[in-house]
């Protein structure tokens, strides 16, 4: 399974890159939700602003919004624990709209 689904694996090698596009970043932590902690990672750019949730108990959520147009550039996904690999795309796609040259190992 792709590391991109890996929290820990995304902060290392995805959340310094982004500080780098002097992007606001910021990591938030929630005990006891609805699938377990959360670790959260939001983006913002001043223009958008983009939210994944990684859960514990493996859910994965990702959610893009436009706060210029005030509308979603791509509504919240989300992936059950048996369906995660399916976020593998949306991932990339959110990682791209921020890091647009970013090269992807497959």
């Amino acid at each position: 399974m792709s590391n991109l689904l890996d929290y820990n694996w995304f902060v290392k090698n995805i959340i310094p890159l982004l500080k780098d596009k002097s992007l606001s970043v910021l990591l938030r932590n929630f005990k006891d939700g609805d699938f377990g902690d959360l670790n959260q990672i939001v983006v913002s750019s001043g223009i958008s602003e983009g939210i994944v949730d990684f859960w514990t108990d493996g859910v994965i959520s990702v959610e893009l919004y436009d706060m210029v147009k005030d509308n979603p550039i791509f509504e919240t996904k989300m992936f059950f624990t048996e369906e995660r690999v399916n976020a593998l795309p949306i991932l990339k796609d959110f990682i791209k709209y921020f890091l647009p040259d970013f090269k992807f190992e497959d």
